[in-house]
């Protein structure tokens, strides 16, 4: 049985919608955390996959963030502001230190799923990047606005991102999750994840017949989240993540 909650959490100036999958008890294996993506996404695109996850033995929770879905936006975003927001998250609802926690970041999330490696290294067991965006590492600290469009328009400015230090040290699993006909993140950029990752375990797994969009998708195809939430479930289940 899978217990679904939804509860509200302070994070500064902002009132964060989050939504835990809970497994019973005697079930619980992992813990993680779902990261959606920009736009008009929402922590909803995450439900197939998090439920799959939770029958699998993994308490996950997945979030609005701040001016997102049901989450309050007081002030503008920005990359960094996400990174301490699901910072407070994995704080106030993933504490528990015996359990491997992963990371599950849809598309803009891929580069705050990387920051939290910068002090979480040690701590995250798998990292699942979903059609994953980088940025220049200038555009990480500047608001969501007219500044921040301008600096990642310009033409392959995600070459000037500053991803491989995040991974130093990083020796957990990495999964990458890549939708067929994604039109939105160039190929090169899951090369120069895999470069960056180079020190540790890292696999790939194509969605067939999927867009960009690919938390719509499996929630619309939920044998296809089965399939996923099976492959993170095999890393997770690896005795050893990573060499650790």
């Amino acid at each position: 049985m899978i217990t679904i909650k939804t509860t509200r959490l302070s994070v500064h100036a902002e009132e964060l919608s989050v939504k835990s999958f809970s497994p019973l008890p005697n079930e619980l294996r992992w813990q993680g955390i779902y990261l959606h993506g920009a736009g008009q996404s929402n922590k909803e695109r995450g439900d197939a996959l998090c439920m799959r996850m939770a029958e699998r033995g993994m308490h996950i929770v997945s979030f609005d963030f701040s001016g997102s879905g049901e989450s309050t936006g007081h002030s503008a975003g920005s990359i960094l502001k996400r990174v301490h927001e699901a910072g407070a998250v994995i704080e106030n609802y993933l504490h528990s230190k015996e359990l491997p926690l992963a990371i599950l970041a849809f598309s803009m999330s891929g580069q705050v799923a990387i920051e939290l490696l910068r002090t979480r290294k040690n701590e995250i067991a798998c990292l699942v990047l979903f059609n994953p965006a980088i940025y220049d590492k200038r555009a990480i600290d500047v608001p969501f606005g007219e500044n921040f469009s301008t600096i990642i328009r310009r033409s392959q400015s995600w070459r000037n991102s500053d991803i491989a230090s995040a991974f130093n040290g990083y020796r957990g699993k990495t999964l990458l999750v890549r939708s067929e006909y994604d039109d939105v993140i160039p190929a090169e950029v899951f090369v120069l994840i895999r470069e960056a990752a180079r020190a540790n375990s890292t696999s790939d797994l194509l969605v067939e017949s999927a867009s960009h969009q690919l938390g719509v998708y499996l929630n619309e195809n939920p044998r296809t989240a089965s399939v996923v939430a099976d492959a993170i479930a095999s890393l997770l289940d690896e005795p050893q993540h990573g060499g650790k």
